[in-house]
């Protein structure tokens, strides 16, 4: 039986000799090599399924896929089994062009500044926790598509959220509130 990882396109990925960083410059000047037509932010919608919206359904609407679909069309894998992400800098190129990675990087950067600024910067015991379970989910996403990075993002930000709001509504926890500034 073939699983993702004994596959022929997989073990081409992910050849444990090979930096990391080198699968993802392939991956981007791949999407740089095969990009025709830009989708102008039509993949966006697969952060819903981060909050329980299925792929099929989303799928319908947008009228492309993700991971393995990406990976036949660009030609990275031919195996239907093998997902490849398109990395952040390759999602917004494949969005909006080179000034889609001018400009969506610098907007990132704002972004992640302004999550630093109101959730770490000012010790707080409920922004520390979310901004922890946030930074990791947003590092590893930049391998991901910006789709997914964030609706996972937004995903356990929710979560996080919930848990400092019941956690806040304890009487014998009730010192821990989520806007403790």
């Amino acid at each position: 039986m073939r699983t993702k990882q004994n596959t022929p396109g997989a073990q081409a990925l992910h050849k444990p000799t090979e930096p990391k960083i080198s699968r993802q410059l392939h991956i981007f000047s791949t999407v740089i090599e095969n990009t025709d037509n830009y989708l102008y932010g039509r993949n966006i919608p697969y952060l819903l399924n981060h909050l329980g919206v299925p792929n099929s359904f989303i799928e319908k609407i947008v009228g492309i896929g993700t991971g393995t679909d990406f990976a036949q069309r660009y030609g990275i894998s031919g195996d239907p089994l093998t997902g490849v992400a398109p990395t952040q800098m390759g999602d917004l190129y494949m969005n909006f062009g080179l000034a889609g990675i001018i400009i969506g990087m610098a907007l990132l950067g704002f972004f992640y500044r302004w999550i630093f600024v109101s959730l770490a910067a000012v010790p707080s015991p409920s922004g520390i926790f979310i901004y922890s379970i946030l930074w990791i989910v947003m590092m590893h996403g930049l391998e991901q598509s910006l789709s997914a990075a964030y609706g996972k993002a937004l995903q356990l930000f929710l979560i996080a959220f919930a848990i400092q709001f019941f956690i806040s509504r304890v009487p014998l926890l009730g010192k821990a509130r989520i806007l403790d500034r």
